[in-house]
Parts: structure tokens; C-alpha cells; sequence
């Protein structure tokens, strides 16, 4: 696969690592930045990352993949290039009128707020385990890292990763500006996670009693109401005292 190639192409150093970060994230969903991750030095974490990954059935799976995908592709490029001129402009057409529906019948009447919560999983762990606060913690294992803290993030360590390229990259921080370190490893606890979701959940409902949590660490609220109720009234507490009084 030309795309992915894992050989260093001819040429010069910069080239090279160029071309290693841009291979990587070919392939890779964790050989892009996240959160926490500004300042990563991403050529030189995505070297690494090819060097730990390139003979796993990790990578492997992933490139026959990416095959499928370019595949894929081609399979559509070919059809696409198939279809009249005239074909063309009547489904530009109608692809315009539809997103005139759209944009004509959008709400602005309401408020809402998405809420994501940063590194979940581990936050719920290092509420508990404060000695960790300050080391590289994922939670997962050598298969696969669900989440990682802000302080993992700085050796490039993040979700969707595999637990033996974090384990790789914190031995190898020096290859680009960082102590070595050890990855220390949490095993995930849907149950605390549960439990801290549902104290979340009950803060959300305080200011929209139907909102809605898309996931563990995610919600949707209206605050439609609870803001004209708030301008009205003045307080929080007085909102929530009417709220239970209605």
C-alpha cells in the first residue's frame, strides 16, 4: 500500500520524520493529537509509534483496513465518474434545496449546552488515588488504553491506543525532550464510573430536570427555562425552591 508504506522514503532527516508522523496517522486514530497533547513533539512520538507497532497484528489488521477503505474509495470514484453532467447538477440541485429546509427551519430559541467530561475514567481513579496525580496513568492494558490523564499525554499517550505503545513511548521520552518514565496501568471500574456519572447526572437535572446523558461522561441540557427562571427569581436556590414547590 504506497499510502502507508512502512519504509523512510529517500531523502533528508526532516523528510523522513515527516513522513513517519504523516504514515502514522494514515493508520493510526492514536497517532493524532487530543486534548492536553499541544507541545507534543507528533514527529517524533509517530516514529516511535511505527517502531513499536509496524510488526504487530495490531498494525496489520489496521492496514488491511485501510485497504478496504482505499477499496472503497476507488469503488465510489469509478461511479461517480460514471454519472451525466446533467445527473450531476440535478442532485447538486436538490442537495441545495434540501439544506435551504434545513437552515430555514433551524431554532434559535433555545439554549443548550453539550458537557463532555475531560479524561473521565481517570479522573473517577485519581479522586481516589491521588498519589497518581502526577505520573503518566492510562486506564486499560497492554491490548488497549480507553483514556489517559493530561500528564500521560505529554509522552504523546492517549485513547485508542495500544497499552504496549504508551508503555513504549514513557520508556522513550528522552527521543524527544522527556524523562523516561513508566506507564502506570488502571483497570477499568464501570461501577465507580457509574457512580460518578450518576452525581453528575443529579447536578445536570438540578438545572434541567429532563436532560439527557448520551453517555457516562456526556450529557445534553435545555437551559432554556432555567435561565429565564434564573433571571426571574435570582438565585439557584430559588429556582431549584420553586421548581419543588410547583
Amino acid at each position: 500500500l504506497p499510502s502507508v508504506s512502512m519504509a523512510a522514503p529517500a531523502g533528508g532527516a526532516s523528510d523522513a520524520a515527516a513522513s513517519a508522523a504523516a504514515r502514522a496517522k494514515a493508520i493510526y486514530v492514536f497517532a493524532n493529537d487530543k486534548g492536553g497533547m499541544a507541545g507534543v513533539d507528533r514527529e517524533a512520538v509517530n516514529r516511535v509509534i511505527l517502531q513499536a507497532s509496524a510488526n504487530s497484528a495490531y498494525t496489520q489488521r489496521q492496514l488491511r483496513q485501510d485497504a478496504k477503505v482505499d477499496a472503497r474509495a476507488e469503488e465510489l470514484r469509478a461511479k461517480l465518474a460514471k454519472v451525466e453532467p446533467a445527473r450531476r447538477r440535478a442532485l447538486a440541485a436538490q442537495a441545495a434545496e434540501r439544506l435551504a429546509h434545513l437552515e430555514a427551519s433551524r431554532r434559535l430559541d433555545r439554549a443548550l449546552a453539550v458537557f463532555d467530561h475531560d479524561m473521565f475514567f481517570p479522573a473517577c481513579h485519581l479522586r481516589d488515588m491521588p498519589e497518581l496525580r502526577d505520573k503518566p496513568v492510562a486506564v486499560g492494558g497492554m491490548g488497549m488504553i480507553s483514556s489517559t490523564n493530561y500528564v500521560a499525554r505529554r509522552w504523546g499517550v492517549r485513547s485508542a491506543m495500544p497499552g504496549f505503545v504508551g508503555q513504549q513511548l514513557c520508556r522513550r521520552g528522552p527521543e524527544f525532550g522527556l524523562p523516561a518514565t513508566e506507564l502506570v496501568f488502571v483497570k477499568p471500574d464501570f461501577a465507580l464510573y457509574q457512580r460518578v456519572a450518576a452525581v453528575s447526572m443529579g447536578v445536570f437535572r438540578e438545572y434541567d430536570p429532563l436532560c439527557e446523558g448520551w453517555s457516562l461522561d456526556e450529557a445534553c441540557l435545555d437551559l432554556t427555562d432555567y435561565a429565564a427562571a434564573r433571571r426571574r427569581l435570582g438565585s439557584h436556590a430559588a429556582v431549584l425552591a420553586a421548581r419543588e414547590a410547583a
